[in-house]
């Protein structure tokens, strides 16, 4: 029996790694697995749109449907999809309080022995209401009990008519002053005798109907 040269041996193993390649792809094909979005003050809700077809030789069905967090939720219209079949999934993130960059992922688990799993993502842009600074005030053991200050600053020339705030304490006093009535305002703290994690809460009477919520902690010792 003759012995198998190293340069046929190389290209055999060349030729079968990509033939098991060539195996390995999902019959679903998705034409976006990432969807990036844009939140404006005013949205309650986004939407990002996942179509796909079937691309294989056998129907495929989707078994189940997840998300990453409770804010977001998918759903397509059924879950058996011959070959060359088209189908779409919708998924929708409600906003709420949220604030800045948000990811999120959508798993779609199929009877697929190929890709049991195919994860789709989607990256949400949520415009700022409020830059609200420092996130957090300390006093440390033996401080003077004397008062901070939170900045708190309207983005955008936004029609904010009104800006409150609220201690979780009520040993932790606030007290809230217009710099620039609808544009800038500063928060005097000022904490109690006793040692406390307080939350300030800030929000605005803008969107209407939708008031968006933004914390700073106030930790005295």
């Amino acid at each position: 029996m003759s012995a198998t040269s190293p340069r046929a041996l190389a290209f055999f193993s060349l030729f079968a790694g990509v033939a098991l390649a060539g195996t390995c792809h999902a019959q679903l094909v998705f034409e976006r697995k990432e969807a990036d979005l844009k939140a404006g003050l005013a949205d309650t809700q986004v939407v990002a749109r996942y179509p796909f077809r079937n691309a294989g030789k056998r129907t495929i069905h989707i078994l189940e449907i997840s998300t990453s967090c409770g804010c977001t939720t998918a759903a397509l219209e059924k879950r058996t999809y011959a070959p060359g079949e088209k189908g779409e999934i919708t998924a929708a993130f409600t906003v709420g309080s949220q604030m800045g960059l948000q990811d999120k992922s959508i798993f779609v688990e199929t009877d697929d022995r190929k890709a049991p799993v195919i994860t789709l993502d989607m990256r949400i842009a949520i415009a700022n209401l409020l830059e609200v600074k420092p996130a957090a005030l300390y006093w440390a053991p033996g401080d003077a009990r004397s008062p901070k200050e939170i900045t708190v600053k309207v983005s955008n020339e936004l029609p904010v008519g009104e800006v409150t705030v609220l201690s979780s304490d009520p040993n932790v006093k606030t007290r809230i002053t217009p710099v620039a009535p609808g544009k800038e305002y500063t928060v005097e703290v000022t904490p109690g005798g006793s040692a406390t994690d307080a939350l300030i809460t800030v929000s605005a009477d803008y969107p209407p109907g939708t008031p968006r919520y933004f914390y700073t902690r106030a930790r005295v010792r």
